[in-house]
């Protein structure tokens, strides 16, 4: 599939609630952003603490979904500043450059 030929094993995913990124290392401490887990998650969770974990160690691909794009808009403007869906697979955003670290 197109995931297993952009990550490799030891990849970081960022994922929706796709499912897609279950078996494979998680980009934040929720390895699934949606409903639930929002409501786990304080407004600095949801925020500055998830913008700043993907600042730090950027993943290898984010699974954008509706559960993502349900963040606030600091953690969506960042990913989609840095990440674009790869052709063909709308769902699956992989980084712009070389490198996406930054703010």
């Amino acid at each position: 599939s197109a995931l297993e030929t952009r990550v490799g094993a030891d990849g970081t995913v960022f994922d929706g609630y796709s499912g897609f990124g279950a078996l494979r290392p998680h980009a934040y401490f929720y390895w699934w952003i949606n409903e639930y887990s929002l409501a786990l998650m304080t407004p600095a969770e949801r925020d500055e603490e998830l913008l700043a974990a993907l600042q730090e160690q950027p993943p290898a691909v984010v699974l954008f979904d509706s559960d993502l794009a349900r963040l606030p808009v600091s953690v969506t403007g960042w990913i989609r500043a840095h990440y674009e869906p790869l052709e063909g697979e709308t769902w699956l955003w992989v980084p712009k450059g070389d490198d996406v670290r930054g703010d």
